[in-house]
């Protein structure tokens, strides 16, 4: 298994999981840019969470290019990621869309479930799967939000008091948000076809929820 982040705190927290889980001959990890993955065809499966927002509408293509490129013929990617509510990816309004910009998470765009399976499916991709998981993550960011605000002064301890504020009102606001349909969360699940157009994906879901 091989992971890369840009985020060297993220790094630092893996490294320490995947020692203390005692899988260090099992696990890579690394500091880098999924634009600068060496090589061709190397894995036989692609996970990517919680990226396509952060790469533009205008580069979806050339994201999923990439993650075309990286996986072997017969292999499967999936995409997990926050969707837009509307199909031409403009923003819910109320300013929640400025708030995140400016303080969370700076040109970041969310693209509408359809965006995201056309650029997909242009790059080679076949869709094999989709599965929406709004109210899931709705409920998810109301237990940390719940948490955080339980150990505020534990939280004032790592971070500046304007740092706290943002991410209460961050993840107060998303839970309300994602609640409200206001924004969505896919999981995307394709496969790389064989050169015959065939692949090894079981066709029924047994294999995932059992008989």
């Amino acid at each position: 298994m091989h992971g890369i982040t840009l985020s060297k705190a993220q790094l630092e927290w893996a490294q320490a999981r995947t020692e203390a889980a005692g899988l260090t001959d099992q696990v890579t990890l690394e500091l880098l840019d999924y634009r600068d993955l060496p090589g061709d065809e190397r894995f036989d499966k692609v996970v990517s969470v919680g990226m396509f927002e952060h790469v533009g509408h205008a580069n979806l293509g050339s994201y999923f290019k990439i993650l075309y490129d990286q996986v072997k013929p017969g292999g499967l990617v999936m995409n997990h990621g926050i969707t837009a509510k509307y199909v031409d990816g403009r923003q819910v309004g109320q300013g929640a869309g400025k708030f995140i910009g400016r303080y969370v998470f700076p040109h970041g765009e969310l693209p509408h479930l359809s965006m995201a399976i056309a650029r997909m499916s242009e790059q080679g991709f076949e869709v094999l799967d989709v599965e929406g998981l709004r109210l899931h993550y709705a409920r998810t960011l109301e237990h940390w939000s719940h948490n955080l605000e339980q150990r505020l002064e534990q939280a004032r301890e790592l971070v500046s008091d304007k740092a706290l504020r943002i991410w209460r009102v961050y993840l107060a606001g998303c839970a309300y948000g994602f609640r409200r349909n206001w924004m969505n969360i896919h999981q995307i699940l394709a496969v790389k076809p064989l050169p015959d157009g065939s692949h090894h994906v079981p066709w029924t879901r047994d294999d995932i929820y059992g008989q």
